[in-house]
């Protein structure tokens, strides 16, 4: 088996309000046991050489040593199974808090770990909010990320039908690539942008201070944009969604209407009891929505549902968008979606700069992937996008970095069967001081 090279991860609260952070050092193999135990010279910067050997480690680990040597011993050998032969890779260690910092060994040995080969990145086995925290945690509970460190992301598609390959040559269209995917079997896209934007959140202004209005307004108009991208093209992967109107014709409408300005003082989305405005917004968008039907309307054909295509008649756009208006449950349970996580981000964003305690950052962290997961789960009846939390964190950093005049830019891969294409979205390089 090879010896890997791991950019070590950890996120642990050993006190009260003492939040420490590992979060991407190198270390080779043979170094693995010392990171975990803690005295690793990167995480202690106070010993010159650090602790080189299981004797100076049971100095250091104290009453029960050989124990707690040995639960050391058992979390790496899960570690490097789940490693493999990948040789350089990212690491990630479960959150330990204070409540349970006595027990951190036991807690470390009883899990197990598993490799996200795509992304090279062993992550303990945790449900997705769990990994949400984690990234919220990242982003706001350290003062420092190393350059190697980045946030990603990464969905694959399976191109197996010819509503498939509509959605995401319309999605793939919205990032610039313009690659056939007449003979793909799968579309993968890859999301990375360096861990010192998603830091971002430590600079951003508090509410009813300078620079916070057009801050928020650049990340309102990046979670609606994504949203908008996204949602249709998970939603829309086969034929069945399309014989249930009552959720389909608000997701179309919703995607093709106009993304919100920014209006007031603290205004980023669109106020679902402004009838006028979401009118106006949807209206806006029937041209495309007109184009979206022909597209489905020939996949659907292709597919032979000749039934359901009839309902997707380009020429009947206009009633498309009144009946959805006075439905009105389907529209405003996205645009609600979209509202309500805007305000998460600015809870968690405007608030970061204040936040000293770890208590006060761990809990941040919950309520931010919590309030985002549940508006994404319940964005549409029934469907849960909530895989979704990375790349809006991600998104809303890199514009509010913009914002900020920080430096931007997410790197997006598409992988198409084995051949790669790459670009780079929302770049800009901020000016020198």
């Amino acid at each position: 088996m090879t010896k890997a090279r791991y950019h070590f991860c950890w996120m642990r609260e050993s006190s009260k309000g003492q939040l420490e952070s590992d979060l991407g050092f190198l270390l080779d193999d043979d170094s693995l046991e010392l990171a975990v135990a803690g005295c690793h010279p990167a995480q202690t910067p106070e010993w010159v050489d650090g602790p080189a050997s299981s004797e100076d480690m049971r100095v250091v680990l104290g009453e029960n040593a050989d124990r707690k040597l040995n639960l050391i011993k058992q979390t790496c050998g899960h570690i490097r199974e789940a490693a493999g032969d990948v040789a350089d890779l990212e690491l990630h260690l479960p959150l330990i808090d204070r409540r349970t910092w006595n027990r951190r060994f036991e807690i470390l040995a009883a899990t197990k770990f598993a490799l996200s080969p795509d992304l090279a990145r062993v992550l303990p086995l945790m449900d997705g909010s769990d990994w949400h925290r984690h990234l919220a945690l990242l982003c706001q509970g350290v003062s420092a990320l190393p350059a190697e460190f980045w946030l990603r992301f990464e969905h694959e598609f399976i191109l197996d039908n010819p509503i498939a390959r509509m959605s995401v040559r319309i999605l793939l269209e919205s990032y610039g690539f313009q690659e056939p995917l007449e003979n793909c079997q799968t579309a993968a896209l890859r999301f990375s942008m360096p861990g010192e934007t998603g830091l971002i959140w430590r600079q951003s202004p508090p509410e009813m201070k300078t620079g916070f209005f057009p801050a928020y307004v650049a990340v309102g108009k990046a979670v609606q944009k994504t949203m908008r991208r996204w949602l249709p093209c998970l939603y829309f992967q086969n034929a069945e969604p399309f014989g249930k109107t009552f959720f389909t014709y608000p997701m179309l409408t919703y995607t093709h209407s106009r993304i919100h300005p920014g209006r007031g003082s603290n205004e980023f989305t669109y106020d679902v009891l402004d009838e006028a405005a979401v009118r106006l917004a949807c209206n806006f968008g029937q041209q495309h929505l007109q184009e979206r039907l022909t597209q489905i309307r020939q996949a659907l054909r292709e597919m032979g549902h000749m039934d359901t295509e009839r309902l997707y008649n380009p020429g009947n756009a206009r009633n498309i968008v009144d009946l959805v208006f006075h439905r009105r449950t389907g529209l405003a349970s996205l645009l609600s979606a979209e509202t309500k996580i805007m305000d998460a981000l600015v809870s968690y964003g405007a608030g970061t700069p204040r936040r000293i305690q770890s208590g006060q950052v761990l809990r941040a962290a919950d309520e931010l992937a919590t309030a985002v997961d549940r508006q994404l789960h319940r964005a549409l009846k029934g469907h849960d996008f909530s895989e979704l939390f990375p790349l809006l964190l991600m998104e809303a950093a890199n514009a509010l970095s913009g914002a900020l005049g920080g430096n931007t830019g997410i790197q997006v891969e598409l992988r198409l069967d084995d051949r790669k294409f790459q670009t780079v979205i929302g770049q800009k390089v901020a000016d020198a001081a």
